[in-house]
């Protein structure tokens, strides 16, 4: 009877375990992981239906993403483009045509028929799931890269000067092609679609204080409004230079673009200066705390020096900054560390002493190896460079220079 027992409690016991197990691996085959995507594919939907998606004027297409191991994955997304338009006219009716049965719990369809209407939907930077004869679609858009010519531009700038100096202004988008992909939507990687203005200095700025130098603006639409850097009324305008990279900002019906200005000052140069981090991201080191702190680093170093793109297609960031002359390559590095403390950018420990970099977002000496760490070089990295034989906080920078930061997970291949 005892004997009984006991095999009676064993094979409760190996009952339950194997139940938990069964479970574990349920919930792990119903968690799916996406991963980057590098190719997409024009698909039909239905082979027996045919389905029309139009936003505003523009046919939209459907396609399914090739991830970065090579496999198509199975989402399906509606998406398109629109050419010789700006971020402000992507408030778009959409219009599908289809047999099949069109549900949303994210847009508000009238159906008449085989006609469904969405009316000013917002597609800048924005998905919807839309489901169509059971097949659940992505749907999202944005514009083509390169320079934005639109005929009418309520964001646009026609002219600024500073202090007296003409300027010349473009205005560029940086576009992912794969918009709406659940890789960046999840994971919180950035806009797909990334418009950045530009006012160029034709001169060299002077001004008495760099706080508060006076200036115009002309905007293309009157009823727009500006903010950032500059303040003022009508064409007249102070704009605040301190930052490093200054920028101001046009907005009009909840639409926002921002200007940045790139200007040479007098008495301050010129640098480009950068944080590398291609050794740590594509080692084995690059998981867990290490590749948190690296992408906190990359998000922080794109929002600081203005840059456009998606933070997943990034190793490093950086930009042209002002700096007064004479100034040495560790101090934009400290005032980089500030900001990014004073913002909440970081979540791990930064040790600089001001002459030694020890650990930027905990990422430093030993994070990656018994030889890893921060190195600094005047010009662009590689996987052999080497940098000046003296301390960044004792090297004195040149108008015009790059200095580049990066981390090494060997210090002895940079010798």
């Amino acid at each position: 009877m005892k004997n009984l027992k006991k095999l009676m409690a064993l094979v409760t016991a190996l009952t339950l375990a194997f139940s938990l197990n069964i479970t574990s691996f349920a919930a792990e085959e119903t968690t799916t992981e996406h991963k980057r995507p590098v190719s997409s594919t024009e698909i039909t939907l239905d082979a027996d239906n045919a389905v029309t998606v139009t936003l505003g004027d523009t046919q939209a297409k459907f396609y399914r993403d090739t991830n970065e191991d090579g496999e198509q994955e199975s989402q399906v997304y509606i998406r398109a483009q629109f050419a010789g338009e700006t971020e402000y006219d992507l408030m778009k009716t959409v219009t599908i045509e289809t047999a099949l049965p069109v549900t949303s719990s994210e847009l508000e369809f009238a159906q008449n028929g085989n006609v469904y209407t969405a009316a000013d939907v917002d597609l800048y930077n924005k998905s919807y799931t839309v489901t169509i004869g059971g097949t659940d679609c992505i749907l999202a858009a944005g514009l083509p890269s390169g320079t934005l010519a639109v005929d009418s531009d309520v964001l646009g700038v026609e002219s600024v000067t500073l202090n007296g100096t003409g300027t010349t202004i473009s205005v560029t988008n940086v576009e992912n092609p794969f918009e709406g992909n659940l890789y960046y939507v999840e994971k919180e990687l950035g806009d797909w679609t990334s418009i950045q203005g530009t006012v160029a200095a034709t001169g060299k700025v002077s001004f008495s204080n760099r706080d508060a130098v006076s200036g115009t603006i002309t905007l293309a639409d009157e009823t727009a409004t500006v903010g950032g850097c500059a303040t003022g009324t009508g064409s007249a305008y102070t704009f605040d230079l301190s930052a490093n990279i200054p920028e101001f900002t046009v907005e009009k019906d909840g639409v926002e673009r921002s200007y940045v200005i790139s200007a040479s000052y007098d008495g301050y140069m010129k640098v480009t200066y950068q944080i590398n981090l291609k050794e740590v991201m594509t080692s084995d080191y690059y998981k867990d705390t290490v590749k948190a702190s690296a992408d906190e680093i990359i998000a922080a170093g794109k929002e600081y020096f203005g840059m456009t793109g998606n933070v997943a297609d990034l190793q490093q960031v950086g930009g042209t900054i002002q700096v007064p002359e004479g100034c040495d390559a560790m101090t934009p590095m400290i005032q980089f560390c500030t900001w990014a403390e004073n913002n909440n950018k970081f979540s791990g420990t930064t040790s600089n002493s001001g002459t030694y970099l020890s650990k930027l977002d905990g990422l430093g000496e030993f994070s990656c190896g018994s030889s890893s760490g921060w190195m600094y070089m005047d010009g662009e990295y590689s996987e052999k460079c080497t940098g000046p034989n003296v301390g960044a906080a004792s090297y004195t920078m040149t108008d015009g220079q790059v200095i580049t930061w990066y981390m090494t997970t060997n210090y002895f291949n940079h010798f």
